[in-house]
């Protein structure tokens, strides 16, 4: 992978972090805004896990 292949991952991660949605799942605390980027974190990390390959011979 190039540099400029993971300075634009980095910056798509970024703007993820940026983007406030219009409409907020229900039940979903957004007065911290802490939390908010945690839970933000949590599946942007999960979806990177899904999508990324596993080297073969492990999990």
């Amino acid at each position: 992978m190039s540099s400029t292949q993971i300075e634009q991952l980095i910056a798509d991660a970024q703007a993820a972090f940026d983007y406030r949605p219009t409409q907020i799942e229900s039940g979903l605390d957004i007065e911290d805004g802490a939390l908010l980027q945690l839970r933000k974190a949590c599946r942007l990390l999960a979806e990177n896990s899904r999508r990324k390959p596993r080297p073969s011979g492990r999990g």
